[in-house]
């Protein structure tokens, strides 16, 4: 029984139709720590970095696993300066540490399918040691493909992905650590309903962060032949910079509108928070960007993409309760003759989804309220009360079943009737029926042929002779 709006999301992420080597990327980023000049010694002009690679994996689609020794391809890392065509350096980015990411984002009302699978694998480069610059490093990692059920991207079956941290002059001048973003975007999230999720970030040395969405880059290609190519599914080394970003599907998506011009997404420029109301369902790539100031400079900016499941919803728990009746499809109906003390159990489901519940009663002198999962009640007498059964109160998966309880006077059923014996004149039959309180006010016959009547004291001509049982 539906009496409240309910939303759970049901969503499935397509298996990928391209090469095992090929589609699985779902986002990722890069941050570092810098620790300081080489051996102490400032005279050296050489600091060391610690770097950092999240990248973000459809493991339940078939593609590719994580790039590592061992794997299809290792993870090539390629370190360009700015005033120089040729890599600085170039390196191998080791065994991710691998990490399932949990897609239940906490609210009851989400159901995520069996396939669906997201892994975290986290690179932990070797400590770099790169001369101060007055021109930027450029660390670099790019591998193809994204998956290719995307929604708001053009060919995203082809469409590979950069992901590069610049370190600028200023960053290198005052040994910065770029900020980290704290957490990762819930995985699913339903269409036509308003969320909410803080996408900040966190920075060491407090500086000043703002926010924007952006977009993402593309980075590698569907070149088996050579997947060590700029075009190669695997480049190595990566290309240079600049990259090309992403092309969306226009007029109706965006970097500045990834989810759609009619979902109103926005994030706040000083918080992080992404708030709209998604309209449309599919695979969305969003592109987050981080820019960390000190005063009026620029020394760094993290930017992750990652994807947007958006899903249709449908009703999950149902509040529902064993009744008598349904009163205009809007409340459960219990009635009782002469019994003041009544059992109501708890027909309600899905149970795994049910996280709290309670029973409310107005009993007129006083409020009850009882957490067992069915409840018998003793009422003060004869009367008309109300009730209801909460299930996840105050979310927004909750529904609530509203109840009215009748207690009537008990009743004695009884009758007489007179009838000639010789002539087939009607039966006259007498309501001998008594009650406590209080008085019958319908009365329903039956005369044991198909025969009845409403009337308190009816009469009733039998078509046929022979016994007949009435009541």
């Amino acid at each position: 029984m539906s009496l409240l709006l309910r939303t759970v999301i049901t969503l499935g992420i397509l298996p990928a139709a391209l090469s095992l080597y090929a589609a699985h990327i779902i986002g990722g980023e890069i941050t570092y720590e810098c620790q300081g000049w080489v051996d102490g010694d400032p005279a050296s002009g050489i600091r060391a970095y610690q770097f950092y690679m999240n990248i973000y994996r459809d493991c339940q689609g078939g593609g590719a696993p994580f790039d590592s020794p061992g794997a299809p391809y290792s993870a090539t890392i390629t370190v360009y300066r700015e005033d120089q065509a040729e890599p600085f350096l170039r390196f191998q980015g080791g065994y991710p540490q691998v990490e399932y990411i949990d897609p239940d984002p906490g609210n009851p009302c989400v159901i995520v399918p069996d396939n669906v699978c997201v892994q975290r694998g986290r690179y932990t480069f070797p400590v770099l040691e790169l001369p101060v610059s007055e021109h930027s490093y450029f660390i670099v990692y790019q591998r193809c493909c994204r998956n290719n059920t995307i929604t708001n991207i053009v060919t995203p079956e082809s469409s590979g992905a950069t992901y590069f941290m610049e370190l600028t002059p200023m960053a290198q001048a005052v040994c910065n650590n770029s900020p980290t973003f704290d957490g990762f975007p819930p995985i699913v999230i339903c269409a036509n309903e308003p969320f909410e999720y803080n996408h900040a970030a966190t920075d060491a040395e407090g500086d000043q962060l703002v926010y924007e969405f952006c977009t993402p880059f593309l980075g590698g290609g569907l070149n088996f032949n050579q997947p060590n190519a700029f075009d190669g599914v695997a480049p190595n080394p990566d290309a240079p910079p600049p990259y090309d970003p992403v092309t969306f599907v226009a007029p109706f998506f965006s970097a500045l509108d990834p989810l759609g011009v009619s979902a109103n997404i926005n994030i706040g420029v000083n918080n992080g928070i992404i708030t709209g109301t998604p309209n449309a369902q599919g695979q969305f790539v969003v592109g987050v960007c981080v820019s960390e100031y000190r005063g009026d400079t620029l020394l760094s900016v993290v930017r992750r993409d990652f994807q947007f499941n958006v899903a249709n919803c449908a009703p999950t728990v149902v509040a529902d309760i064993r009744e008598d009746d349904i009163i205009n499809g809007q409340e459960f109906l219990l009635t009782s003759c002469g019994n003041n003390r009544i059992t109501f159990v708890n027909e309600s489901y899905q149970q795994p989804r049910i996280q709290e519940f309670f029973w409310s009663f107005d009993l007129g002198d006083r409020d009850t309220i009882i957490n067992t999962w069915n409840t018998t009640i003793e009422f003060p007498g004869v009367g008309e009360y109300r009730g209801r059964l909460y299930l996840n109160p105050n979310t927004d998966c909750g529904d609530t079943a509203r109840i009215r309880v009748r207690i009537f006077p008990e009743i004695s059923a009884d009758f007489d009737y007179e009838y000639d014996t010789c002539v087939a004149d009607p039966v006259l039959f007498t309501d001998l029926s008594s009650t406590g309180t209080g008085g019958i006010s319908t009365w329903n016959w039956d005369f044991g042929d198909g025969g009845g009547s409403s009337n308190q004291n009816p009469q009733y001509a039998y078509s046929e002779p022979g016994d007949k049982s009435a009541r």
